[in-house]
C-alpha cells in the first residue's frame, strides 16, 4: 500500500487540540509513534506505554531526522536534549494518547467521514462479526474492507495483523488507502484496550455493535467493572447512526435502556420470548435446529421474517449472525437479501474450522482461549457428538492467569479426555502455566500433558476414533507460537490437515 498522507502545518494539525500559542510553524510530512520508523520531517509522539517510554526515545527520533515532538507531560519525566537538537520544539502535552487520534485523522484527511464503518465490540464473536459483515457487503464494484485479529485490507486480501485494533496512526493510514481502494464499507474489531488506550478517536463510526462480555483482559483492566465501562466508549462516539447489543447479555439489556431516546438501538436474541415483549426494534430466533452441518432457524425482525440457513456451528454462532443480520438491516440492505447473503457465508479462519470426518475423526480448530468461549465451542460439539469430545487446550504466557484454573475445570467438565499443552508461554515457565490450568480440576491426573504442541494434537488424533470430535483451542489462525522472545512458525490448522492426511494414508 502507498502512503495517503499529506503535508500540514504543525498549526493546522493541532489546532482546537492544542494550545496555538505554544506551536511554531513547521511543517510535518509524517507521523510516527516509533523512533526507529522516524523519517525527515516527522512528528514524534513520546509516552509511556506498557513496554518502554517513548520519551526516552526523543534524542534518537530527532536524530533520525523528526522535526517536532509532542511528548506526556508528567512531573516524573524531565526532558534533556542532547546539544545538536536543542533548538528543536519538543513540547509536553498533558494527556497525549488521547489527542494522537484526532491528529492521524487530520494528516490522513479525515478517511471515516467518507467511508461507513461497522464498528464491532465484545469479549467474543468480534472476528466472527467483521468477517461476516465484509463478506456480506462486499462486491467487486464495491469492495469493503476488514480490520481485525484476523488481517486488515480489502475482503479476499487481507494481510497479517499485529493486534485486534491497529494503533491510531497506522489505522487512519489504512483507512486512507482502504479509501483509494474505493472501499466504502468497513467491518472492524474495536478492543477494549483500543478504546482506553485513545487508538479509535478521531473515527466516525456509522454503526456499534455488541456481542456480549465474559471474563477476560482483568490483568489489564484490573476489574469486570471497569473491563464493561471500557467497552462501552464505543457507544458515545458523536454521529453514531445505530447501535446493536445482544439483549441476551446482562451488559446489553443495561445499555439499551441507557442509549434509548439517544440514539436508534436495536436488539438481537436468541430467546424468543424476550423477543416478542421487548420495548425495543428486536430481532430474534425460533424454532433453531442445531446440527454439525449448520444451523436453520426462523427470524423474526421488525422488517419481516424468514429463514435462516448458515454453514456456521452452534448458538454462539447464531448469535454472531443475528448480530450481522440486525445490523444489515437497520443500514438498509432488505432482509431477504441479508438472508442470502448469510447462507453463502465463509468459515472464518480458525473459528469453528472444522476438519476431516467420514473415516477419520472430525478435527474442530477453534480461537476460543476465553472461559466463556472455551464453555460456548464445548456445549456446542457436545450436542453434535455421537462418540467420544476431545479438548487440547493451553493457555498464553503473560496474560491473564486468573482464567486458567476456570478453562482448566471447564475442560473436564464437558470434554471426555483432555490433553493439556502450549499455547504462548512467552515468558513464563510452561510448566507453571500448565499446574494454573490443573489446580482446580477434580481429577487432573486424568489430563494428559504434553507441553510440544504438535505431539499433543498428534496423540489426540491418533487415539480419536472416527465418531469423535477433538477441538484444538486457543490458537485458531494464529500461524506462530511465542516462545520466550522467539515468534517460531506453528499452526494448527496447518498440523491439523498435515497429521489426518498422514492417518488417512495409515489406514488406506
Amino acid at each position: 500500500m502507498t502512503q495517503t498522507g499529506s503535508v500540514i502545518s504543525l498549526h493546522n494539525l493541532c489546532s482546537n487540540l492544542i494550545e496555538l500559542a505554544r506551536l511554531p510553524e513547521i511543517m510535518i510530512t509524517d507521523l510516527a509513534l516509533d523512533s526507529r520508523k522516524v523519517k525527515p520531517g516527522s512528528l514524534f509522539f513520546a509516552y509511556p506505554g506498557s513496554e518502554t517510554d517513548g520519551r526516552l526515545y526523543i534524542n534518537h527520533a530527532l536524530q533520525q531526522g523528526a522535526v517536532t515532538i509532542l511528548y506526556e507531560d508528567d512531573e516524573s519525566f524531565k526532558l534533556t536534549l542532547a546539544k545538536d537538537y536543542q533548538s528543536i520544539p519538543c513540547i509536553a502535552v498533558k494527556n497525549l494518547l488521547a489527542l494522537i487520534g484526532p491528529m492521524a485523522a487530520r494528516f490522513y484527511n479525515n478517511p471515516s467521514q467518507k467511508m461507513r464503518i461497522f464498528g464491532v465490540t465484545g469479549t467474543s464473536g468480534k472476528s466472527s462479526c467483521s468477517l461476516f459483515l465484509a463478506a456480506a457487503l462486499h462486491d467487486e464494484q464495491q469492495p469493503a474492507g476488514i480490520l481485525g485479529t484476523i488481517g486488515n485490507g480489502v475482503y479476499g486480501a487481507i494481510q497479517e495483523s499485529s493486534h485486534t485494533t491497529l494503533d491510531a496512526i497506522s489505522l487512519q493510514k489504512t483507512l486512507a488507502n482502504l479509501q483509494n481502494q474505493r472501499v466504502q464499507n468497513i467491518a472492524m474489531e474495536v478492543s477494549s484496550h483500543a478504546l482506553c488506550q485513545g487508538r479509535v478517536n478521531g473515527l466516525q463510526f456509522d454503526t456499534a455493535i455488541f456481542t456480549n462480555l465474559s471474563h477476560e483482559h482483568l490483568d489489564y483492566h484490573g476489574n469486570f467493572t471497569n473491563y464493561a465501562a471500557a467497552k462501552r466508549r464505543l457507544f458515545n462516539f458523536p454521529k453514531l447512526q445505530a447501535a446493536v447489543i445482544n439483549a441476551d447479555d446482562p451488559y446489553g439489556q443495561q445499555w439499551l435502556q441507557e442509549l434509548a431516546g439517544k440514539l436508534p438501538v436495536y436488539a438481537y436474541t436468541l430467546d424468543s420470548k424476550l423477543g416478542k415483549v421487548s420495548p425495543f426494534p428486536t430481532v430474534y430466533a425460533q424454532q433453531i435446529h442445531l446440527s454439525i452441518q449448520g444451523i436453520v432457524a426462523n427470524i423474526n425482525t421488525p422488517w419481516g421474517s424468514g429463514i435462516l440457513h448458515a454453514k456456521q456451528l452452534g448458538r454462539f454462532n447464531l448469535s454472531n449472525l443475528l448480530a450481522v443480520l440486525t445490523a444489515l438491516v437497520a443500514r438498509g440492505m432488505p432482509l431477504a437479501q441479508v438472508l442470502t447473503k448469510l447462507a453463502d457465508l465463509p468459515q472464518v479462519p480458525g473459528r469453528m474450522e472444522a476438519f476431516g470426518g467420514g473415516e477419520l475423526p472430525t478435527v474442530i480448530v477453534d480461537y476460543a482461549h476465553k472461559p466463556e468461549a472455551l464453555k460456548q465451542v464445548l456445549m456446542t460439539l457436545r450436542d453434535c457428538c455421537t462418540g467420544k469430545l476431545w479438548c487440547v487446550l493451553g493457555c498464553g504466557g503473560n496474560r491473564d492467569k486468573t482464567k486458567r484454573p476456570i478453562m482448566g475445570q471447564l475442560a473436564e467438565q464437558h470434554a471426555d479426555y483432555l490433553i493439556v499443552t502450549d499455547d504462548n508461554p512467552r515468558r513464563e515457565d510452561p510448566k507453571q502455566i500448565v499446574a494454573d490450568i490443573l489446580q482446580e480440576m477434580i481429577a487432573p491426573h486424568s489430563a494428559i500433558v504434553e507441553h510440544d504442541r504438535e505431539r499433543a494434537i498428534a496423540h489426540a488424533i491418533n487415539c480419536a476414533q472416527p465418531q469423535d470430535i477433538i477441538l484444538v483451542a486457543g490458537k485458531g489462525h494464529e500461524s506462530y507460537q511465542i516462545v520466550g522472545e522467539q515468534k517460531i512458525l506453528f499452526s494448527d490448522v496447518l498440523t491439523v490437515q498435515r497429521l489426518l492426511a498422514g492417518k488417512q494414508k495409515l489406514g488406506e
